[in-house]
């Protein structure tokens, strides 16, 4: 994940949100499309279903939303639900 993040955060790199997002699905950690809102809108965009995933606040939503989902599973899991 650290090489995966660090590849963006290279200014001089440029990348459109749909080819972001495709690298996204194609990550061997994606969750798949059905794990959450998140998840289905960055598989949507990589499709090109969508113009965007928004602005930074929208990434940062929909990054808050995925990881919400991601603990309310793991914790239910813990609790064996």
């Amino acid at each position: 994940m650290k090489r995966f993040l660090q590849v963006y955060q290279d200014a001089s790199i440029s990348v459109t949100q749909a080819e972001l997002c495709k690298q996204i699905i194609e990550w061997k950690e994606y969750s798949g499309r059905g794990f959450s809102f998140a998840d289905d809108r960055v598989w949507r965009n990589a499709e090109g279903l969508t113009d965007t995933c928004g602005d930074a606040t929208g990434w940062r939503e929909l990054n808050t939303a995925h990881h919400l989902v991601r603990i309310v599973r793991d914790m239910g899991a813990m609790s064996g639900h």
